[in-house]
């Protein structure tokens, strides 16, 4: 995976590894079918798109 990110420039692998890493641990693998998160801490991670968009209110409208 990381290779395909870096197909152009293959030095500048450091600045994808968050995202390749990321993109892995939240992948069901083939032989399992459940990521490798799940595994590990018994629960898949939340992505940032799951995120719900929080209204906060302010004190005076409290």
């Amino acid at each position: 995976m990381l290779r395909s990110y870096c197909q152009d420039e293959p030095a500048c692998w450091d600045v994808y590894l968050q995202q390749v890493c990321m993109a892995y641990i939240s992948s069901p693998q083939r032989s399992t079918s459940v990521t490798p998160n799940k595994m590990v801490f018994g629960k898949d991670i939340r992505l940032p798109l799951q995120y719900k968009e929080v209204k906060l209110q302010l004190l005076e409208q409290y």
